[in-house]
């Protein structure tokens, strides 16, 4: 299939096309300031050159993770004017958190629910990052959707164990400190520093974003458990995963943060699993990111805020226990195989739009 990925800035062309010829577009969301909160809803119109690329583009079905009211002006009217089908992929709740921390942005969500529910008017199916968002937006908007999570390539076989020396284990978190992870990480690096002080030989290494490093160092100078801080390149983050006894993913307890991440995965879920290592797991149960690595046994959940107890039991049965890192490692690996593998999620999501056009055709 050849995709066109869309911007509000303009329109690049991605390469590849299917052995069937099929078409689509693809369109990226648009985020910004409260400035460009209102002049997201200044009327949008297609330019003319615009309109004649696609014409000689003709596609078939627009995907798109919208995101934005341009974005959705923008797909609404290609849809109705090429007479296409669109297929939304919502990758986080953003229908239900955008514009809601100002009353005054009241007429933009008034403009925004419309716009979503002429899309979802034209949409045969909607796709979303995860199953508790396919089972809530089938409920919220009575009608299908598919859940299509994060990719990554899985390795055919297992990775094997890290190697330190002596009893040496090491945890590892790579990800951002937004949203106040980093308090939820302060507790994880509390009680791996209960467990330092009792003997265990165990060390924390945070990976982060350049901003978040400066921004929350000093919040982690206490804990001697915390050996390393600092930041990966994307083409490193395989490698590094592999180095571990066991991966950390932590979300915060406060109900402000819990709104937007309550129904997205982390993108460094399956990476986690891929690498065929435990997850050590932290955050309300309510998460889905946190249920997930519960509910597919790919690791340990600790899931009561402050918890620093639990989070040490939890960390001194991986630390002891090497079989149980091995097992869990193994099942999240076997899971992200079958539903995280990027060579058959590609074939999916190509089978899923063609399935789109051929609505559209009908």
């Amino acid at each position: 299939m050849k995709f066109l990925r869309a911007w509000m800035s303009g329109m690049r062309e991605d390469s590849g096309r299917s052995a069937d010829g099929r078409h689509g577009i693809a369109g990226g969301a648009v985020k910004g300031s409260a400035l460009a909160s209102f002049a997201d809803a200044v009327p949008f119109r297609l330019p003319q050159d615009l309109i004649e690329w696609v014409a000689k583009f003709d596609p078939q079905v627009i995907y798109s993770p919208l995101g934005s009211i341009r974005m959705m002006s923008a797909a609404l009217q290609l849809s109705q004017r090429f007479d296409i089908p669109i297929v939304p992929h919502f990758m986080d709740d953003w229908p239900s958190t955008v514009y809601m921390d100002d009353a005054r942005y009241f007429p933009l969500r008034r403009i925004l629910r419309n716009k979503l529910e002429k899309i979802l008017s034209r949409a045969p199916f909607g796709l979303t990052i995860c199953d508790d968002m396919s089972g809530e937006y089938g409920r919220r908007h009575g009608m299908r959707f598919e859940a299509f999570m994060n990719c990554v390539d899985v390795p055919a076989q297992s990775v094997g164990e890290a190697r330190h020396g002596g009893g040496e284990v090491v945890f590892g978190y790579v990800g951002g400190l937004h949203l106040n992870r980093w308090k939820s990480l302060c507790d994880v690096a509390a009680a791996l520093q209960a467990a330092k002080d009792a003997g265990s030989d165990v060390w924390l290494d945070i990976f982060a974003p350049e901003a978040d490093i400066r921004a929350y160092r000093s919040e982690f100078d206490g804990f001697t458990a915390v050996r390393n801080m600092g930041s990966l390149g994307y083409s490193d983050v395989r490698e590094t995963l592999r180095n571990y006894d066991v991966l950390v993913h932590v979300e915060s307890f406060l109900p402000a943060d819990s709104r937007y991440t309550r129904l997205s995965i982390s993108t460094k879920i399956p990476q986690y699993m891929a690498a065929g290592r435990p997850i050590l797991a932290y955050g309300p149960d309510t998460l889905s990111s946190i249920a997930y690595v519960a509910r597919v046994g790919a690791g340990l959940a600790v899931t009561k805020e402050g918890d620093v107890p639990g989070l040490l039991d939890g960390a001194r049965r991986l630390i002891g226990l090497p079989g149980l890192r091995t097992q869990l490692g193994e099942t999240g690996r076997n899971v992200a195989s079958e539903r995280h593998d990027a060579a058959r999620e590609r074939k999916r999501l190509m089978a899923l739009l063609a399935s789109a056009a051929a609505k559209g055709e009908a």
